[in-house]
């Protein structure tokens, strides 16, 4: 989802599992703030993506949720974009190198030296 002109930080929606605190402290050396929500504790969470997607603001989350499967996006994704009049942008990334995590998610992590290339896969007004 794209920020308007007057660029607002983007807000990135991180799980509360404390598997994801490591997400949390890479994107506190970054320009993007954390919102902390889960898709069964995530009221106060959705509240504040949307008031940010309506005031122009860019969301960044993972489409596939947090019980998988990966790779496969779920609904709330295309919800969130309609009710903040966004568009839904979505992207994949490729890494040369990594470690994967065993988790359903297979998460790649980036080992150093390596290459990421970030593409855009498909764009559409929800």
């Amino acid at each position: 989802m794209f920020a308007a002109a007057h660029r607002l930080p983007s807000l990135a929606l991180v799980s509360e599992n404390r598997d994801a605190d490591f997400l949390c402290a890479l994107l506190a050396t970054t320009p993007v703030c954390v919102v902390r929500g889960s898709s069964s504790h995530g009221q106060a969470a959705v509240r504040s993506l949307l008031t940010h997607l309506r005031a122009g603001g860019t969301v960044i989350m993972a489409m596939d949720g947090p019980r998988g499967p990966a790779l496969e996006e779920k609904p709330g994704t295309a919800w969130l974009a309609r009710q903040g009049h966004a568009a839904l942008v979505r992207m994949e990334f490729d890494v040369s190198r990594c470690v994967r995590l065993s988790d359903w998610s297979r998460l790649r992590l980036p080992l150093p030296g390596s290459v990421v290339r970030a593409r855009v896969r498909s764009a559409r007004i929800a």
